[in-house]
This record gives structure tokens, sequence and C-alpha cells, in this order.
């Protein structure tokens, strides 16, 4: 058993855990604000082309975890935490916001059920462009195409990345992983290039490919996104292309800040009020992106920059978040509010 999960456990039984969590809550007065992106159980991890790390819970373990929540603390909108911010309304007791980033269907298949059974509001961050498309979001494709790959050499020439899949001296969810991070520290006119230069040389299988696997990554459609946000479920931005704010000009930054606010709430007639950064690291955005943010009319905006948000100093722009990993148990899962920074 690992380290990380027999101190949970010690901090559980001794009682320490439920004890700070109530002194964080009654004393420090913060929001913490929790990060899924999907609900999902593979039955075959080996034949998963899609990027597993994105997987954060099955639906049994999601439950579980949405009982806790309901048990312990009061779950609120980003709208309402606004109107805090504008003096408009009262935080009640241990208050605690539950997010998505992407906009995977199994949030609508796998997690809407189970928070829609429990009365918990949740916010689902939605790359507008891929909302109601057939395609994966840009770098679940990419994992597909290296996945997939039957050839000795996976080349993408627009950002001098090449490698063999098939050797089995490499693993290909490394070699995912050397690439997606590569097409995140490049500009976004490269990203674009090399994506653009991907689906000439490797998208045509895609088409081809079985419907069974071609339906373990979907975006939502607006459809469900209807009927989710007539149940209680907020929606924010997370840009129109998931792109890294930071490295847009003006002209692109304000596009992916306005035209994913404008689509959004054009689709499901809701006024949008967060903005999650896609990525979300200390370098995926800046003063300038949030001063951009705020222009355009978001109140709040958050990162997956690990913590929780006191209310003395509290930073709308700038908020932090705990993500969910597959391996928090329940001692893991509760130790970690209680303890958010370890």
């Amino acid at each position: 058993m690992r380290k990380k999960q027999i101190n949970s456990r010690l901090l559980h039984y001794s009682g320490i855990s439920r004890l700070v969590r109530s002194i964080r809550s009654n004393y420090f007065r913060e929001i913490p604000v929790l990060n899924y992106h999907r609900i999902l159980e593979i039955t075959d991890v080996d034949k998963f082309p899609f990027d597993q790390s994105l997987i954060d819970a099955t639906e049994s373990e999601f439950r579980w975890q949405m009982n806790f929540i309901r048990d312990n603390y009061q779950p609120i909108t980003f709208k309402y935490f606004a109107d805090y911010l504008e003096g408009s309304n009262e935080l009640p007791d241990n208050p605690i916001i539950v997010t998505f980033d992407d906009g995977y269907d199994d949030n609508y298949y796998n997690a809407f059920p189970v928070l829609k059974e429990l009365g918990i509001p949740a916010t689902i961050f939605l790359t507008a462009g891929y909302i109601g498309k057939n395609m994966p979001f840009w770098y679940d494709w990419l994992s597909y195409l290296v996945q997939s790959n039957k050839s000795e050499l996976f080349e993408i020439g627009a950002i001098n990345f090449k490698s063999n899949p098939n050797d089995p001296l490499q693993n290909k969810n490394t070699i995912y992983r050397d690439c997606v991070k590569k097409m995140k520290s490049v500009s976004n006119e490269t990203r674009l290039s090399a994506l653009e230069e991907i689906e000439q040389r490797y998208a045509h299988g895609y088409s081809s490919e079985d419907e069974s696997i071609k339906n373990l990554s979907k975006p939502l459609n607006w459809a469900q996104c209807k009927e989710m946000h007539e149940h209680g479920i907020e929606f924010g931005s997370h840009s129109v292309t998931h792109p890294i704010l930071s490295s847009l000009d003006d002209v692109q930054l304000r596009y992916e800040l306005e035209e994913s606010k404008n689509i959004i709430e054009r689709n499901i007639d809701q006024s949008i009020k967060a903005l999650a950064y896609p990525n979300g690291q200390v370098s995926d955005f800046n003063e300038h992106v949030a001063n951009m943010a705020k222009q355009c009319g978001y109140k709040i905006c958050v990162s997956l920059i690990k913590g929780t948000n006191p209310l003395s100093k509290l930073l709308p722009y700038e908020l932090r978040r705990l993500h969910i990993e597959p391996s928090h148990d329940k001692y893991v899962y509760s130790s970690s509010l209680a303890f958010p920074y370890l």
C-alpha cells in the first residue's frame, strides 16, 4: 500500500481529517473547488486508445465521492459565488464547488444522474468549438493517432517531432505525453498547423474506426447540455479550441474568450460567469489573460493550480482547484480536502 494511502487511513481513523476539515471551514473560511474531467470505467485498459489520465473516477467511485460531499459540504454554483462577491448573498457553511473540464459526454451519462439524484449542483466548463461535434478533443485525438499507429514512424514536421510507436522499447503513452507536451509548448499557429498536418497524414483511419471505439471519446451535444441546465447544472467556458491562452495574441485571445462565451450563452440561454483556463498551470495564463477575461464579462476564472481559496485573500481570476484522481480512495479523498497541499 502506498505511503499516501497509509497516511490517509491514519488521519481518518484518528479523527484528525474530520477535525481539520471542520477547522478549515469554520475558522479559515475558504472555498474548495473540485476538478474532474471524465467519469468512466475502462473494461480493457490495453485497448483504450484515448488519454487515460483524464479519467478521474468510475461511476461507483463518483457516487460515493458525491455522497461524501453532500454529507460534509454545501455545494454551490459559480453564479451563487459571483453574487456573493458582489454582496448580494451570503455563503452557506462549508461551501464547495464541483467542476468538470472539457465537456465529455460521459459527464451526461455517468456524472449527471448521480448529481441529479443527490441534488448537487456542478459546473461543466465547455470547450465550445467541440460541443455537438463527432470528433474527439484534439489531445484525445492525438492519443488515438499515436496508440493506433501501425507504421514505424510517427512524425509531425510542424513541431519537429519523430517517434516510433511500434518500437518495443518505447511506451506509446510516453510518446503521447511527449508529443502533447510539445504541442502545448509551441505557438497557437504552430499547434494548429501540426493538427492540420496529422489530420492529413494519419486521420484517414479514424473515419472507418468502429463506433464502439469512437464512442469512448465524444463531446457533449447541446441537447444534453440543455437538459442538464434544466436540472441545476451550470456551464462555464473552457475556450473555443483549448489553446494555451498565454501564447495567443490579443485578437486570438479575445476570440477564444468572447466566442466561447457567446456560443454557450446562445445554445443554452444561460449567462456565463466563469472561465476555466485550458491546461490551467502557472505558465498557461497571466495578468493580461485575466484582464481580458474580465473585459469579456467573466466574473471568476479558475486554474488547475493545486489548493483552496481563503476568502480573506481571495483572487477571483485565479482560483485554485483540487484535481481528483483515480488513486483517491475514500481515505485519500477525505484527507485531501483536509490537507489540500499534501
